[in-house]
C-alpha cells in the first residue's frame, strides 16, 4: 500500500538497475510480486520508468534480473547510470572494469 518513490537521487558512480517497464501511471505496488526496492523516474510525455534495485556490479544486476523475470516481468532488462545520468549497459560494464 506504500506509494512507489518517484525520481530518487541516484548515488555517484556506476549503478545498474532492472527496468520493469515504462508506464503512463505508477503501477500498483501490490502487483509487483514483492519486488523491492522499486523506484519510478519521470520521463517526457508524462511517462514513468519503473526499475528495481541499485547494483554496483553487472553480475548482481543480472542475477536480480533473472529473479524478476521469474516473478512475471519477462521483459525486464538492465539499465545503467553514471553519476545519475543514463548510459548504455555496455559502456557501464567497460567503465567498471
Amino acid at each position: 500500500s506504500n506509494p512507489i518513490p518517484m525520481d530518487p537521487e541516484l548515488p555517484k558512480g556506476i549503478i545498474f538497475k532492472v527496468q520493469l517497464g515504462v508506464f503512463s501511471r505508477s503501477p500498483d505496488p501490490q502487483k509487483l510480486n514483492g519486488i523491492y526496492p522499486v523506484h519510478c523516474q519521470t520521463l517526457p510525455k508524462n511517462l514513468l520508468r519503473c526499475s528495481a534495485g541499485m547494483f554496483k556490479t553487472y553480475q548482481e544486476a543480472k542475477i536480480a534480473q533473472q529473479k524478476i523475470r521469474t516473478l512475471g516481468f519477462s521483459d525486464a532488462f538492465l539499465i545503467a547510470f553514471s553519476d545519475g545520468a543514463k548510459i548504455s549497459v555496455s559502456k557501464a560494464v567497460s567503465m567498471v572494469k
